[in-house]
This record gives C-alpha cells, structure tokens and sequence, in this order.
C-alpha cells in the first residue's frame, strides 16, 4: 500500500509524493505539484483514503 504526504517545495508551493519514493502523485496524467497547503493536504488525504480502501478490498 502506498502512503502520499505532503511536502513544500523550494518555491514555497506545496506538492503531494509518495511517502516511500519520495516521486510526485499522479492524478489523470497530472503531477500534483504547485498546490496551495490546503490543497495539498486535502489531496493526500483522498489519495491515503483511496489507497486503504484499495488495500481492505484486496485483504476480503
């Protein structure tokens, strides 16, 4: 199961990665850098709760 954080960049924005990899999340083909911190956290939350869904899916 992946795990998305968020990180700021060094222009200030605010990017959601990959907590293992440290890559950029990837939504439709878009990287999801360049976010205000509230957008970025809110994104890391739905990719979390998507990605434990996912997980309790596959363990039933």
């Amino acid at each position: 199961m992946r795990i998305f954080e968020v990180q700021k960049d060094a222009d200030g924005n605010w990017l959601v990665c990959d907590a293992l990899t440290g890559e950029p999340a990837c939504i439709g083909g878009k990287l999801c850098l360049g976010l205000s911190m509230d957008e970025a956290d809110h994104l890391a939350l739905i990719l979390n709760c998507l990605e434990s869904r996912s997980a309790d899916e596959t363990l039933h």
